[in-house]
Formats: C-alpha cells, sequence, structure tokens
C-alpha cells in the first residue's frame, strides 16, 4: 500500500500520522468559486498542529475545546 503524504511538507506519513487519520477530503458545493472542486488535505501530526494553530488564530471562536 502506497503511503500518503502531507500536503504542507510532503513528509511521507509515518506510522503515527496515519494513525492520527488528519486527513480531509470534502467535495465543494454551489456558492463557492470552487463549486465541484474536491478539497483534498492530508496533514502529518506536526503540519496539523501548526495548520490548527493558524485556522484559530482567523476564527472567532475557539476552535479548540
Amino acid at each position: 500500500m502506497k503511503r500518503k503524504r502531507c500536503t504542507i511538507c510532503g513528509k511521507k506519513f509515518e506510522l503515527h500520522d496515519m494513525f492520527a487519520a488528519l486527513c480531509f477530503e470534502k467535495q465543494i458545493g454551489y456558492g463557492s468559486v470552487h463549486d465541484g472542486e474536491t478539497f483534498n488535505l492530508n496533514l502529518c501530526c506536526d503540519c496539523f498542529d501548526k495548520f490548527a494553530d493558524i485556522l484559530n488564530l482567523i476564527c472567532k471562536k475557539n476552535i479548540f475545546e
């Protein structure tokens, strides 16, 4: 089986990255400039931490509960 790569850093997923399951796939619906496209994001644990911290900064509500 081919190992996934992190979308941000390009690192091949290690065992702990695969178990963390930080992979997102969503088809974009009507109302977006990306209508019909598929959003794919595979993040290693290190990049997920960085991504989540940045995302939390731009959100009005804390994303961490």
